[in-house]
């Protein structure tokens, strides 16, 4: 199993801004759901804001091997719902690990 783990800062400059974004965010991952083969799991969180150096939202997808690792990745949904959250994020860190 491949955990895929991705945080996000996002675009405002008030914490009202941030979290409207953050939510447009969540909103699109929450899109994927049930969409991608491979793809088992999926939990979006809200940072809880306040302090700059926390990220603003993290996905947390777990996929059957690196082969539906890398299907999700160009899956149409996927693609769009990068395209969504590209608009809204101004950083973006991933991390992608072998489950043993």
């Amino acid at each position: 199993m491949i955990k895929h783990v991705v945080l996000w800062r996002v675009r405002g400059t008030s914490a009202d801004e941030r979290r409207e974004h953050a939510e447009t965010v969540r909103s699109a991952l929450h899109g994927l759901r049930g969409k991608i083969p491979g793809m088992s799991s999926l939990e979006v969180g809200l940072g809880a804001g306040g302090d700059e150096q926390l990220a603003d939202v993290c996905v947390i997808s777990t996929h059957d091997d690196w082969e539906a690792l890398k299907a999700y990745q160009v899956h149409p949904a996927h693609v769009e719902a990068a395209r969504v959250i590209a608009e809204a994020r101004i950083e973006r860190r991933v991390l992608d690990f072998e489950v043993e």
